[in-house]
């Protein structure tokens, strides 16, 4: 059997928008695989653009089952993150 890829076209609208840096902000306490697959996704769409991922506990692992924590997942997959706020230095 073959398979054949397909893009579904979609939008994203960020948590918040830091103008003077172009930074695109995404708050996460949970963050189920769904919302890991979009966030690659619209990465890879918008190249050039900038994603901050803040998350409310960075240590905290993708399952009970991978070792994986939400801050390893964001440098796997070449995100900015923070844990808890946005880094003041983005925010003057």
């Amino acid at each position: 059997k073959q398979k054949l890829n397909y893009v579904v076209e979609k939008k994203y609208q960020p948590d918040f928008w830091i103008p003077s840096h172009n930074l695109f902000v995404e708050t996460k306490g949970y963050f189920p695989q769904a919302d890991r697959t979009k966030m690659v996704a619209v990465q890879r769409s918008n190249p050039g653009v900038r994603l901050l991922l803040v998350f409310q506990n960075a240590s905290q692992r993708l399952s009970s089952r991978s070792s994986m924590t939400y801050a390893k997942w964001a440098e796997k997959n070449g995100f900015e993150w923070s844990e808890k706020s946005i880094p003041k230095h983005y925010l003057s």
